[in-house]
């Protein structure tokens, strides 16, 4: 019976790792998201001085 409930509670624990694991990697393509959208396009703006239009035309000032 001791054997069974060490083995309950360290699937238990690896269910709650993944879990974390799973949110964290979630987290971290929300933020990759958030800069390839705002923060790359700004950042090119700067070095380039030229604005690429959203739909990805070669537009510019």
């Amino acid at each position: 019976m001791q054997v069974l409930l060490a083995v309950r509670d360290v699937l238990a624990v690896r269910d709650v790792l993944a879990v974390r694991v799973l949110l964290a990697v979630r987290v971290l393509l929300a933020v990759r998201g958030v800069l390839v959208v705002r923060v790359l396009p700004a950042a090119a703006v700067l070095v380039t001085g030229r604005v690429t239009p959203r739909d990805g035309s070669p537009g510019g000032a």
